[in-house]
């Protein structure tokens, strides 16, 4: 008889945006795969996905293939915007389109490093949101207020995804 009791796969997408930091995206995918090693289960599924399917350069200059387009990734648990080096410019009318229609389906939505402005601007204000970053809290979260979101009250609070 087995002791590990079997556990419901969750599964997360990670949007890449321009200029994306890989560090950011692997530090949040690495402890997946080796909870999944260490359970001896599948309990946790990745896929890196971009808006179009087409790789995406990251602020280092390196690219991971995706796996897909946001529009194609099937059932997901929660999907985690990939932001970096100069979040606003990466930020287009289809992705937070896509956003807003992931939030209307009781999709959940995170972010890493400065996806958390993307993230924010696709929810305004109806959602609770997510907002922190190393190297720049304050500065994003002024940016994160201006634009119609309700931002943790301090740049190091966060607060869980909206589902």
């Amino acid at each position: 008889m087995d002791s590990v009791a079997a556990i419901r796969k969750s599964r997360y997408a990670f949007v890449t945006l321009p200029n994306y930091s890989l560090i950011a995206l692997t530090n949040a995918i690495e402890p997946l795969r080796m909870a999944n090693t260490l359970s001896g289960q599948n309990a946790y599924e990745a896929s890196i996905v971009s808006l179009d399917g087409a790789p995406v350069l990251a602020s280092n200059g390196l690219q991971l293939t995706p796996t897909g387009a946001l529009d194609q990734i099937g059932r997901v648990d929660i999907v985690f915007v990939c932001g970096g080096v100069n979040v606003r410019e990466a930020v287009s009318r289809p992705l937070l389109t896509a956003l807003r229609r992931m939030g209307e389906q009781r999709i959940g939505l995170g972010a890493l490093c400065t996806g958390g402005y993307a993230r924010g601007v696709s929810t305004r204000s109806h959602q609770r949101s997510a907002l922190y970053h190393r190297s720049r809290p304050l500065h994003l979260l002024r940016r994160y207020r201006a634009a119609g979101s309700h931002a943790a009250s301090h740049p190091h609070q966060a607060r869980t995804a909206h589902r």
